[in-house]
Parts: structure tokens; sequence; C-alpha cells
């Protein structure tokens, strides 16, 4: 679970004009709130310690880095219980120097940040509902509100960037994709009142990663979770030609990054600084992305780049299942007095596991490759197919799919198997379902438009299901 790519370049000269603030901020210098790592108006969340790291791509330089992360999660005195395909939430607060360039273009005296601030609503429309601003909140700080609820480095929309045009001298024949704060650092001109633009910024949303872990474990408090370092270069372009360019860092990423680094680099870390990091999490149940009751189903999963990541969970809980059959079966057939206790042994079938998995070179991000490796040797998954897409000439994960598609087609329409997808939505799942039906369009002897229902089918008895992003 990610956030998307660069924003679109837009004009804006064609942008709609600006709407009055929706909101009006008041300060109460009678009383006083000290920084708190909790977001304004939530509750449910507990503070979970970071207490492994490591890097699951290579140390080769390349603009792609996975972080894998062991949280735990009994520091409240009781622990997260889960199942494998649910995720936790993070929320992770603005950058601190994001958030104090805000406070010095906006002139905001440094004695208003920590006082009473409240913010209230005063007109509810079609423009606010999207804004973090629609409703009333509680008070606080306003140094709280923009560390912890308001969204500062949020794609701009088309709405927003006219709004904030207003208060600039900005050639409208220029073109920009910027965040608000790029708006304040391109313009010096630009000083919008503080309720103006906490109208338009949208609320800071969670971030949410799916778990590589099983409860089944011998430590069922501790979760794994493994996610793309994001960070990009985004043109600037004036008069026609890109004129700079602005460097983008994932807001949650880069700060779990910077939280794991005593961890990752513990002989640079001074002693006094290695202590306990924790960070504010929440559980997130899955609706359907679960695995079926019964082991002996055969599974087919899908998944490139970090989409593999509760694959592993789901491998790791298919091994451990069967280990606890192995040790309930062989703790079993005790006497009982006198009597020997007669039992009938079930054996565990575990069905048919294949596994799609897509990088880009396998000595360089092949993820979590000793787990897969180690459960191709114990039996847990049957068939690991790599696609490396720098390697073989463009060759993803629909590649490997269409190449098996005899056996895919016998597992799910012969075998009942489930079909599991998870990853990039804006590509590689639209990609991966073309294939899919054009599996059973060759191997069904079906129509385009029958096996379009056939998949829509499955979909609806959760036997074909999908976690996306993008």
């Amino acid at each position: 679970m990610f956030p998307s790519g660069p924003p679109d370049v837009v004009d804006a000269s064609r942008l709609p004009r600006l709407q009055p603030a929706t909101v009006s901020v008041t300060f109460d210098k009678a009383t006083s709130h000290p920084p708190t790592h909790q977001s304004v108006g939530t509750s449910g969340d507990f503070m979970a310690t970071i207490t492994k790291a490591k890097y699951l791509t290579s140390s080769i330089p390349s603009d792609r880095v996975v972080l894998w992360l062991e949280l735990d999660t009994a520091g409240m005195g009781t622990y997260m219980t889960y199942v494998p395909g649910d995720s936790i939430g993070v929320r992770c607060p603005n950058n601190p120097d994001v958030v104090a360039y805000f406070v010095r273009r906006l002139s905001i005296a440094t004695d208003d940040l920590h006082i009473g601030c409240t913010v209230q609503s005063i007109k509810k429309n079609a423009a606010s509902k999207s804004s973090g601003s629609s409703s009333n909140l509680p008070t606080t700080s306003l140094f709280q509100l923009l560390t912890h609820h308001y969204d500062l480095e949020a794609q701009v929309k088309k709405s927003t960037l006219r709004a904030l045009a207003t208060y600039c001298d900005v050639d409208s024949t220029d073109q920009r994709a910027l965040f608000v704060v790029d708006i304040l650092r391109l313009f010096p001109t630009c000083r919008p009142p503080l309720a103006s633009v906490l109208s338009l910024l949208p609320t800071l949303s969670p971030r949410y990663y799916s778990l590589a872990s099983s409860p089944l474990s011998s430590q069922p408090h501790k979760v794994h979770i493994a996610f793309t370092i994001v960070e990009y270069a985004l043109p600037v372009v004036q008069g026609g030609t890109t004129s700079r360019l602005l460097r983008r860092r994932g807001l949650c990423t880069s700060w779990l990054h910077a939280l794991a680094r005593p961890l990752l680099h513990p002989q640079t870390t001074p002693v006094n600084a290695a202590v306990a990091v924790q960070i504010p999490i929440f559980h997130h149940p899955t609706k359907d992305f679960t695995l079926p009751a019964n082991p002996s189903y055969p599974l087919i999963l899908i998944g490139p780049g970090t989409g593999v990541t509760p694959f592993v969970g789901f491998l790791q809980h298919r091994q451990l299942q069967r280990l606890k059959h192995v040790d309930d079966s062989e703790s079993c057939g005790t006497w009982r007095g006198n009597h020997a206790v007669e039992l009938v042994e079930h054996a565990f079938e575990l069905g048919q596991i294949d596994l799609f998995f897509g990088c880009r070179h396998r000595h360089q991000d092949f993820l979590f490759q000793r787990h897969l490796d180690s459960f191709i040797h114990e039996g847990v998954l049957t068939h690991l197919h790599v696609a490396a897409s720098r390697e073989q000439a463009k060759h993803y994960v629909q590649h490997d799919v269409a190449e098996h598609g005899a056996a895919v087609y016998d597992l799910v329409a012969r075998q009942g198997g489930y079909v599991y997808v998870c990853g990039d939505g804006m590509h590689m799942a639209k990609d991966v379902h073309a294939a899919l039906v054009q599996v059973f369009v060759e191997h069904g002897h079906m129509t385009h438009q029958e096996a379009e229902v056939a998949w829509k089918d499955l979909a609806l008895r959760q036997r074909y299901v999908r976690d996306i992003w993008g």
C-alpha cells in the first residue's frame, strides 16, 4: 500500500477561481497544548516499537530501495491480533522542516504555535467535503494541527492551485505540478491567510502496509512490513522548458527510514542515540483478502515487487499450520488409566501453491528470496515463477501467467483454486487481469465475454481477490 507517482502537470490559467475560506481560526492564549505524537481526533492507536530493520534490496546503486521492519506491538500490555492478509495503518507526522517553513512563510507568530487553537467550519459545500477542515476539530494547538492533521505535502488539486494563485504574482502561461509548500517556495509574493490555506488542505491520511507475518509464529506480538522508499524528481516547467527539478520523498516511507537508521547502521550510531523507537499504528483488517479455511485448496499468488509482502505472510501461515498439525498429532495417543486411546489421524493436506513474482534484477531486488527458497525447499510453495523485467526484455508477471496458462486454468477451473493479486493497480493489475481472461479464452475455449463473466463470478465468490493501490 503506497502513494502514487508524480502528479500531472496542469495549466493554471484553466483552473477554477478562488472560493471563500470555509473555516475560521481562533486562538486562546489562556491554554497551552504541548506537542504529542497523537493525531488530532483519533482513537484506537497504540505505540509499536521498531525492533529490527534491514534492506531487502542490494547495496548496488538503484532508484528503488525496499526496507523491511519488525514491529513489536506488545508495548501497551496487550498485542495486536490479526489474520494473514491484514495490514496496519501508520500515522506519520509532517516533516518538521516543512512545518517550520510553512510557519515562517505564513508569518505565524511563534507564541501562537502551542496555545489553544480552534478551527471551525463556516459553511459546508462540495469543495469543503474533501478538505481536512470540513468539520469542527477539537481544540488543540496550531503546531499539532500542522504536524499531525493537515497534509502539507499533498498533491495540489486544480481548485487549490487556482486559489493560491490568487495570492501570487503568477504568469498564467506557466505550468505547475506542485505541492502547496512548493508554491510558497517558488512565489515569494504568495502570502495567503491561514484560514484560506487550512480550508484547502486535506487531512493527513494514514499509510497502510500489508503484514508479512503469521499470528501463529512463536512471537505473535511481532509483525513484519516491507515498503519501497519513495523518491523521485519532478520537473518544473516554465515557458515551455524545464527550469529546475524538485526532489520528492514519500512522507511516511522516508520518516520510517530515518527512524530505522540506528538499526540499519548500528556501527555509526552514537550510544546515546540507540533508544527504542516507537510509532503510532492501528490494526486495519482485510475484508476479503484472506486465506481459505481449507488448506487443501490450491492457491495462485501474483505479487510483483512489494506486492509479494502479504504472500510471505500467507506462506508462513500455511507452513506453521502444517507444523502445528504435526505437533498436535504427535502429542496424541497417550494412555489414560489402563486404556489406550485409539486415534484416527487426519492428514494435513496442503494444496498446491504457485507464486508469480516480479522484479527488475534477480541480484538487486528479488525481495524475500531466502524466505521463498525456504518455502520451496520445505514443500509449502510448489512453484515460484520469477519475472525479471530488466533481464528478459521487459518480461513481467502477466507474461509468466500466460506462459503457464494451462496450469493456471487447471488449478482454478478444475481444482477449485483461489487467485490473489497484490500490487500496483494502475498497470500491473489490469495487465494481469487481461492475462487471466486470456487464459480462460485459450484453455477454457470461451469467448472473451464468457471469460470476463467467469472471472467476475470468481470474484463474487471471493476466489479472485485483489489488494491493489495506485
